[in-house]
């Protein structure tokens, strides 16, 4: 016979008051499920806590998704309806080197990159 453990430790997203779910829309179903869960009722009770609930010390949950597009070659779906109900806020924005605003990628980057090289950005040419 064969045994096996389930061992939870706490972490990650268990522990977390801030947590980022970078590109959402490409978990898988499962895995999904069990984040909205974890968002909506900010507890946990795992197949290792026995009867214990665990209280989340989430506050705020950040997701980004790329945009749905079938000629990408990334494959993502738009959420269910019923997945994004679980967020306060959503934007929808468009990239600035995807809309051709040059000029303001350039100060994007000069922004973020601020003391991160000896040469700023603003001195490099933008290719169109």
């Amino acid at each position: 016979g064969e045994l096996v453990r389930s061992l939870t430790r706490p972490g990650g997203i268990l522990t977390a008051e801030l947590c980022v779910l970078d590109d959402i829309s490409r978990a898988p179903g499962e895995a999904l499920n069990i984040l909205l869960r974890l968002l909506n009722e900010r507890q946990y009770n795992g197949p290792s806590t026995g009867s214990e609930s665990w209280q989340l010390p989430l506050r705020t949950a950040i997701a980004t998704s790329n945009p749905s597009d079938p000629g990408s070659r990334y494959y993502t779906e738009p959420l269910d309806p019923a997945c994004l109900d679980r967020f306060v806020l959503q934007l929808r924005s468009d990239g600035a080197v995807s809309a051709g605003r040059w000029d303001e990628a350039a100060r994007i980057i000069d922004l973020f990159s601020e003391g991160q090289s000896s040469k700023p950005h603003r001195d490099h040419k933008v290719l169109q």
